[in-house]
């Protein structure tokens, strides 16, 4: 309901809604002043925050977008492909910049760090990824099942 809620907050204006999507939107994040919609067939929607304006559109798979994140200067988009890679996206000119890989399980979720500098990558198998954003080189990998422990 938070979701649906949340979803449709960012797409009216008014009593009128500012964009009208034929699929279900799976995720929505935002950043630098844009709104990043994932959309079921590989449709991801950039919507400008301030004025509601629908920026661009790019198919970047077949399958639904569950994952995605936008860096908080709105310049890189992160997705998902519903298997074991992550795009990195220039938002600027919506065109593939490079492919994360680390190991191979599916990329169910991912996250930002506050500072930005790092992204977090959850897998259906358990495990955890997590990627230095400033040269996109593998930081850690926690395998599924391993703990940490701090004193």
């Amino acid at each position: 309901m938070g979701d649906l809620y949340e979803l449709n907050h960012l797409l009216e204006h008014g009593s009128k809604p500012i964009i009208s999507l034929n699929r279900p939107v799976g995720v929505i994040k935002a950043g630098g002043g844009k709104i990043a919609l994932g959309c079921d067939g590989g449709l991801i929607c950039l919507i400008n925050q301030n004025d509601s304006l629908e920026l661009k559109n790019l198919m970047i798979s077949n399958k639904p977008i569950r994952s995605l994140e936008l860096t908080k200067d709105g310049k890189t988009l992160f997705v998902a492909l519903g298997n074991e890679k992550i795009q990195v996206i220039d938002v600027e000119t919506m065109q593939p910049r490079t492919q994360l890989v680390s190991v191979q399980e599916m990329i169910a979720c991912m996250a930002l760090s506050e500072d930005g500098k790092t992204l977090a990558a959850g897998t259906s198998q358990g495990s955890v990824v997590l990627w230095n954003l400033e040269d996109l080189q593998v930081k850690t990998i926690l395998p599924a099942g391993s703990h940490s422990h701090s004193n």
